[in-house]
């Protein structure tokens, strides 16, 4: 059983260039924030609540790659699914790192924000915050990693490989429906016996969770991370401003997303930042109960 248990989701990022390297750095110094965070040994590692032995961890990690990868660190089972250039895969595959040219320091607008705005139409999203922008904003402000997740193109992925993927992901893990009908569907934390049979409690704090989307209006993947702050909406959006930073329809009373620059051309980064609240929750228990577990087979 422990044996196809989802141990890590494990987001590899290139670590050869020195921009590349530079951008983790950045990211790492973001993360430190967030509760059960470890750092050391060319990752930055993000454990649900110490001492429940809650499963999976999420993991972000230098790699001698040439661009991003998702690794899914689970015995005994390969996996290699190709979305353009970004690869989802388990440790028994191995995988062909693709030949990318990755973009340059960037150079904000004069614009008031010092946004980087890349050519119409050359990605899914062309006003982009760098990374070390986004980190001054939110020092000191950042509590817990909620989640991450992968935004899958559904031009890119058919129906009945999304079918197959999220009968594997269900295999190894606790995954459960977005209970308002999206193809959002959430991985869980979750201990052994849970795996076993099923969540019936929400404590403690399951985060960080792992989203897969199904995403029909995306020619690239997007790779999301989203942080709870301690700061109100009002100041979040001042910020934050449009053009890289956005309410998303449906979701705007929730948090605000900021598109981020980064190094490889196609592929999108948002980083979700949750509003202060008075009665911080975990929507771990409305997966489990309104949307109910997916089963493999």
């Amino acid at each position: 059983m422990e044996a196809r248990r989802l141990k890590q989701v494990v987001y590899e990022l290139p670590g050869v260039s020195r921009a590349a390297q530079h951008f983790f750095a950045l990211l790492a110094r973001i993360l430190n924030e967030v509760e059960g965070c470890s750092l050391g040994g060319g990752q930055v590692a993000i454990a649900p609540h110490k001492g429940d032995g809650l499963l999976p961890a999420t993991v972000f990690r230098l790699a001698k790659r040439s661009y991003p990868a998702v690794l899914f660190d689970v015995e005994q089972f390969p996996l290699a699914l190709r979305l353009g250039n970004l690869i989802l895969r388990t440790p028994q595959d191995v995988d062909d790192d693709p030949d990318v040219t990755e973009r340059g320091v960037p150079v904000p607008q004069d614009a008031p924000g010092g946004y980087v705005q890349l050519p119409a139409g050359s990605e899914d999203f062309t006003a982009l915050l760098p990374l070390g922008a986004v980190y001054e904003r939110l020092n000191g402000h950042i509590l817990r990693l909620d989640h991450t997740g992968v935004n899958l193109p559904a031009r890119m992925l058919g129906r009945a490989a999304w079918s197959r993927l999220i009968g594997v992901l269900a295999s190894w893990t606790n995954l459960y429906r977005y209970p308002t009908g999206e193809e959002w569907p959430f991985v869980v934390p979750s201990t052994a016996a849970e795996f076993a049979a099923d969540i019936t409690e929400a404590h403690p704090w399951r985060k960080p969770k792992f989203e897969l989307v199904y995403d029909t209006t995306l020619d690239h993947p997007l790779i999301q991370i989203d942080l709870e702050t301690d700061l109100p909406r009002a100041d979040l959006e001042a910020r934050f401003p449009e053009p890289y930073g956005v309410g998303l329809p449906g979701l705007d009373q929730y948090f605000r997303s900021v598109y981020v620059y980064h190094p490889w051309p196609g592929l999108s980064l948002r980083i979700d930042l949750g509003y202060r609240t008075d009665r911080p929750d975990d929507m771990a228990g409305w997966l489990v109960h309104e949307g109910g577990r997916i089963l493999s087979g």
